[in-house]
């Protein structure tokens, strides 16, 4: 794994923290400006910080929600534009109200390594069912 690869381990590390210890405004703060989220539990596309932020709070409100990679799915590439990518498969947990749910998703980030605010797209979608 070469450096830049490091770099994005470190940013998926810090935004499942983030979400996992309830630390919105440090996940919020990973996504650059104009980043555009297409989450796992909405319709919408979010294209703003205010978006964005309202988001995670909306699927943290009143519930115990955290992630987990399943690292052995983790897959880096290089972009052509200095950008990286990351993806894999991530589990959520959801407790609301005493009862668990989970939910199996594929995420993607594009991230622009050694910025402040480094991740530029971010896209995850629930696992497809198998029949």
């Amino acid at each position: 794994m070469n450096g830049n690869q490091s770099s994005l381990r470190a940013v998926l590390r810090s935004w499942i923290e983030g979400v996992n210890e309830g630390r919105l405004g440090e996940v919020g703060a990973l996504y650059a400006e104009s980043a555009v989220l297409i989450p796992t539990f909405s319709p919408s596309i979010y294209n703003s910080e205010r978006e964005i932020a309202g988001y995670f709070h909306r699927i943290t409100d009143q519930r115990k929600v955290s992630v987990t990679v399943r690292e052995e799915t983790v897959v880096e590439q290089l972009g052509v534009d200095g950008s990286q990518i990351i993806g894999g498969i991530y589990d959520w947990q959801i407790i609301k109200e005493g009862e668990e749910s989970v939910f199996g998703a594929r995420f993607t980030f594009v991230i622009a390594p050694g910025q402040s605010r480094p991740i530029l797209h971010h896209h995850s979608s629930l696992l497809p069912e198998v029949a």
